[in-house]
């Protein structure tokens, strides 16, 4: 059977293990929440920040080409009528006007190389009838794309039915070994009816570029892009393309945005981000691993469960000692009552002097020895 000592000390440590142990679990739940939500929050900025560095770059584009539509050689150049309808002295002009309208869109081409791949004008039938060509190639190569029928494309086609800036995404122009994306630009005449479309190649590896730059995401931090399908965004067509989390991109079509913890494409416990354009084909994605991301709070919670573990032996200490506090005075009490049991009744039991409740119960035992030796002495007597 347990002494009062040991189911004090029991009774002391469960007093303090139940609370310490419940704080102890909903910090270590509340930091992991706290600190993946800061995370998120992080990835989510950075995830803004770069989406606006990319619409800059597509604005920037769209400007120049609104620029180079605006100059008065574009401006003659479209308002040709039926070009198998013109003159030769008329030929002769449309022709001049060609040229000019090529060499501008080199010098803009060679300008800005590595910023942009190719520049070129598609005409009404949705051919592409001005094409500079790629460096000192040969006109006409095949790089150049001059004369291919751009019908089939659904970018081109809006383009030129509504009027507006289209944005495709890559696969929507692969060539031999590379991918782009475009922006195809109307260009109107002065009744703002669509005559031609400048179609710029983006250059994937600048958009990766401007994403990476000055990047601080640690070091297994990285940021991309996606189609909407989940199929990451590469230059080169030998480029692995692993679809992404299924879950995330449909979250990011659906509601804008997903981020949670979870594998990425490559079986890696990562917290990620999927965020998706509001206007241009494309999910940006950030992620960062999670050993990485938690390193801090790993130390965090290391010094929290020191600190626990430094608690519980001061918990166990100070239970041990108020046992011996409390159990120490009633066991020289009983001690001292084991005499008066025995017939001792000389002896003055010890701690009248305490205020506690040992000290009432010791004058009380004194009484009770002075009245039993009062009615022996009466006994006696009679």
């Amino acid at each position: 059977m347990l002494s009062i000592k040991v189911k004090l000390t029991i009774a002391l440590l469960l007093m303090s293990l139940v609370p310490l142990s419940t704080m102890g679990m909903i910090n270590y739940v509340k930091t992991t929440e706290v600190f993946a939500n800061s995370i998120q929050r992080f990835l989510l900025d950075i995830a803004r920040s770069r989406e606006s560095i990319l619409e800059n770059y597509i604005y920037t584009t769209e400007s120049s080409a609104k620029a180079i539509s605006d100059t008065d050689v574009f401006q003659k150049y479209i308002s040709f009528p039926n070009v198998r309808a013109l003159s030769t002295s008329e030929l002769v002009e449309y022709k001049k006007l060609e040229s000019q309208v090529e060499n501008l869109l080199y010098s803009f081409q060679k300008t800005h190389w590595g910023k942009y791949h190719h520049i070129f004008l598609i005409n009404k039938s949705r051919q592409i009838s001005v094409s500079p060509n790629h460096g000192d190639e040969l006109k006409g190569s095949p790089s150049s794309h001059l004369m291919e029928d751009t019908s089939k494309n659904k970018w081109v086609a809006k383009a030129f039915e509504e009027g507006v800036t289209t944005v495709s995404d890559f696969s929507s122009w692969v060539e031999s070994d590379h991918n782009h994306q475009m922006l195809f630009f109307p260009v109107k005449d002065s009744t703002g009816v669509t005559q031609a479309v400048i179609g710029f190649e983006l250059q994937i590896p600048y958009e990766q570029e401007l994403l990476s730059k000055d990047l601080k995401l640690g070091e297994t931090g990285r940021i991309f892009l996606t189609t909407v399908d989940g199929e990451p965004i590469v230059y080169k067509v030998a480029e692995s393309k692993v679809m992404l989390d299924v879950v995330g991109i449909r979250e990011a079509n659906s509601e804008g945005f997903s981020t949670a913890v979870r594998e990425n494409s490559a079986g890696v416990e990562v917290i990620d981000l999927y965020l998706k354009h509001k206007k241009y084909p494309w999910i940006l994605v950030a992620e960062i691993e999670v050993n990485e991301a938690y390193r801090d709070l790993k130390v965090i919670q290391t010094s929290m469960t020191i600190l626990s573990l430094v608690t519980l032996l001061f918990a166990i200490l100070f239970a041990i000692l108020l046992s011996n506090l409390i159990v120490k005075p009633i066991k020289h009490l009983t001690n001292q009552i084991e005499e008066v049991s025995m017939g001792n009744l000389d002896i003055k039991i010890d701690g009248m002097e305490r205020k506690d409740e040992i000290g009432k119960l010791v004058r009380s035992f004194n009484r009770t020895i002075t009245s039993l030796k009062m009615m022996m002495k009466n006994y006696k007597s009679s």
